[in-house]
């Protein structure tokens, strides 16, 4: 049980955040939002920002520099056909699709066969997964080559960014630089 005092803290655990790329089923969201009628007045959120990419860069930055917890953070942009959820336009990539690669599921969910492509990447994230398991403190830079997360450095992991089929990294605020920005009077802060 947690007692009062340890309220708020931040453990000394290791950490992977992950985010799906922005996908349909977000835009629809915020869509839906907009349209509903509990906004007079007022502007709905911006649901792919506030709720995952601001969130998700300022937990790791607490983390990582301010804890100094390992901590990697990715990105998983792919969009296979067999795990799509609409094909018009394509969902992309969504909430959870990257479990389907880890655990090795994913002809699974629609029968269609996997892409020679798409078991490349699934082996890898495979391969990530187990090193993570491993060695949480080490196993993902000293196996995989993944740089821990440092939010001034090229250290956000981004998968099948652009169709490939490794990692490839890219500057944080790439994606946060909103963050600074937001208005999340909408919750109340």
């Amino acid at each position: 049980m947690t007692s009062p005092s340890n309220i708020g803290t931040i453990h000394q655990l290791t950490w992977v955040a992950a985010r799906q790329e922005t996908s349909c089923c977000a835009r629809e969201a915020r869509t839906l939002l907009q349209s509903s009628s509990c906004w007079e007045g007022r502007t709905p959120p911006n649901t792919s920002q506030e709720d995952f990419t601001c969130p998700m860069s300022t937990e790791s930055d607490n983390r990582a520099a301010a804890h100094s917890v390992p901590t990697w953070r990715f990105r998983y942009f792919a969009d296979w056909s067999n795990l799509r959820l609409h094909t018009n336009p394509s969902s992309g990539a969504y909430h959870g699709s990257d479990l389907e690669m880890v655990l090795g599921v994913s002809q699974d969910d629609s029968d269609l066969p996997e892409s020679g492509p798409e078991m490349h990447l699934q082996a890898y994230m495979m391969r990530a997964w187990a090193a993570f398991a491993d060695n949480p403190v080490n196993g993902l830079t000293k196996e995989i080559g993944w740089p821990t997360y440092n939010s001034g450095e090229a250290t956000l992991i981004r998968l099948d960014f652009i169709n490939s089929t490794c990692a490839n990294f890219a500057l944080p605020s790439t994606y946060d630089s909103p963050c600074s920005g937001l208005n999340l009077s909408f919750y109340g802060l």
